[in-house]
């Protein structure tokens, strides 16, 4: 008979049971959500998705990326770039322009727009990110972005491994 442990809704078998594991994962997870639930407050009263704030934030700050480049920084697939992209240029946040040498790729730029929508709210984003490194070291924030850094590579890497195996 196998025994099992109740964590948050979900059974695991004690065998298989990694404590430190399961709780980094689910504190990594629940604080991401908390801090989406924030920046959606703030972003949203400004006309942007949840979703849509990471493409109008990088495209702000690397104005002329290609889609593929955009995708990549961001870290979702080309499919939803195309999309978020064509919402941002519906709202006039972005406009794509043709690569002169490969008319397959856009390069895409911000517009006035955008720069004036976001110089209105990245103050309030730094408000929050000022609120939630309260009572954090400066060398606690460098090891955790670095923690974080490994974290994000181990991901990327086992997400490739998985697609190998398809």
């Amino acid at each position: 008979m196998v025994s099992f442990i109740s964590v948050s809704g979900f059974f695991i078998p004690l065998k298989n049971f990694n404590r430190k594991a399961f709780v980094t994962t689910k504190t990594l997870l629940k604080t991401s959500r908390r801090a989406q639930v924030c920046i959606g407050r703030i972003v949203q009263k400004h006309g942007i998705s949840i979703a849509e704030h990471p493409f109008v934030m990088t495209i702000k700050f690397n104005d002329g990326l290609t889609q593929d480049e955009l995708s990549y920084m961001v870290g979702v697939d080309r499919a939803l770039t195309t999309r978020t992209v064509q919402s941002l240029e519906k709202k006039g946040l972005v406009r794509k322009v043709p690569d002169a040498k490969d008319k397959r790729y856009n390069h895409v730029y911000a517009t006035d727009l955008l720069h004036q929508l976001t110089d209105k709210f990245v103050p309030e984003l730094l408000a929050f990110n000022d609120a939630a490194m309260e009572g954090i070291s400066e060398k606690e924030i460098r090891q955790m972005i670095d923690t974080m850094q490994r974290l994000e590579n181990n991901i990327s890497n086992y997400i490739k491994d998985l697609d190998s195996k398809k």
